[in-house]
């Protein structure tokens, strides 16, 4: 159980001030997002208006917790900062896409739109036919089967993502060092601040959206173990933090929360 102590002499209040180094596991989404060479022409030749129409790269926010506290230290400092990532991996695959001779040579975009759009069908009525069993020539047997409708997926997504484009996600995971005042009952600081453009930023930087760390915690007082032995002396009294309530804020929501009664 943790303990504030308040030693009460006369008019003046003495206490120990403590402060625990926490840590914040932060896993976030890094996307990026790769406009399809024929983008024009989906809605004439797919029906869709889902379209990426530009290329960039933006984060998404995904859970922050309180993870293993690091260590213990006395301070009568302010709280302090700091973090640590993890090395990103961008691993860029170039793919030959499936295209037939007739797109290969199509003279101009929307003669190679209009090609690559009735291969993607004749994909999706070759899957249809094989799934209704109206084929002359069936696979052999179930496995047979999978590997040729499992081939045709992945020709029908390749071709279609050069009208829809395509997106990469690649989760992010970046732990955060703060130190907190045990002895606060009411405490909030900015735990880092995030950016849709730029992904998680420090703490004081005015380009990312705050994300705060609140900590409640509540007390009640009792004698201490150790009273004075002079007669008529005031008591001593401590406090006792018997709930303590942690959330995450981010836009004014809390999207983490714990209560652990102590």
């Amino acid at each position: 159980m943790k303990k504030i102590w308040i030693t009460i002499i006369g008019c003046m209040a003495i206490s120990a001030i403590y402060a625990t180094e926490r840590r914040f596991k932060v896993t976030y989404n890094e996307v990026e997002t790769i406009r399809g060479e024929l983008y024009q022409y989906a809605e004439r030749y797919l029906g869709t208006k889902d379209v990426i129409v530009a290329n960039e790269t933006y984060y998404e926010l995904g859970e922050v917790k309180p993870s293993t506290p690091k260590k213990n230290v006395a301070s009568s400092s302010s709280t302090s900062t700091s973090a640590e990532e993890q090395p990103k991996e961008h691993k860029i695959i170039s793919k030959q896409l499936p295209l037939n001779e007739e797109a290969l040579m199509a003279a101009n975009l929307a003669k190679k739109a209009e090609s690559v759009a009735k291969q993607i069908y004749r994909i999706r009525e070759t899957r249809m036919n094989i799934l209704s069993g109206d084929v002359e020539h069936m696979p052999a047997d179930g496995n047979a089967m999978e590997l040729v409708l499992k081939e045709l997926n992945k020709q029908e997504k390749a071709l279609t993502s050069m009208f829809v484009g395509t997106k990469i996600v690649r989760p992010m995971k970046r732990y955060i060092y703060i130190e907190l005042n045990d002895s606060a009952l009411a405490e909030q600081q900015v735990l880092f601040t995030f950016s849709h453009k730029q992904g998680i930023l420090d703490a004081a930087d005015k380009n990312g959206e705050p994300v705060y760390v609140k900590i409640t915690r509540y007390s009640h007082p009792v004698l201490a173990a150790e009273q004075p032995k002079k007669k008529n002396s005031e008591p001593i009294y401590e406090n006792e933090i018997y709930r303590s309530i942690t959330n995450i804020i981010y836009r004014n929501k809390s999207i983490y929360e714990k209560i652990v009664n102590l």
